[in-house]
Formats: structure tokens, sequence, C-alpha cells
């Protein structure tokens, strides 16, 4: 599984326990983000979004085999 399906999968699903615990259960975490401010503006995000509101994806791809263009809409 790649990091950005586990991403993805818990943002849906509002895990937000594993998403705080990112570094650990994640696949390949150090080598996606290697310092914490690169994750910690998707969690910003999710918590500013209504609970009562559903969360899409908006654009979901990955180019070039690395590049993953991952979009949600809280």
């Amino acid at each position: 599984m790649h990091l950005f399906s586990w991403v993805r999968d818990k943002v849906l699903t509002r895990d937000i326990e594993s998403l705080l615990q990112y570094e650990s259960p994640a696949p390949f975490t150090r080598r996606a983000v290697p310092r914490a401010e690169h994750f910690i503006p998707l969690l910003i995000a999710l918590g500013s979004g209504s609970p009562d509101r559903e969360i899409r994806a908006l654009y979901d791809t990955i180019e070039h085999g690395t590049l993953c263009t991952l979009c949600f809409q809280f």
C-alpha cells in the first residue's frame, strides 16, 4: 500500500487517531514526509472542516510514478 492510499483512507474515514500517529503505521512515511511541516497542514485543513459535511477526494492521481496529487474537500 502506498502512503497516499493510506492517507486517503484515513482522511475519508476521519480516522484522526491514525493520522495523528502517521509516523508509525503509515508505510514509507519518512521518505514521503521527511518533516512534520509537510503533513501538519493536512491535519489543520481536516480540523477546519465541518464534522457534518462529507469529505470528498477531488483529485486523486499519481504522476510520473511518485508524485501524488491527492486533494480533498472538507
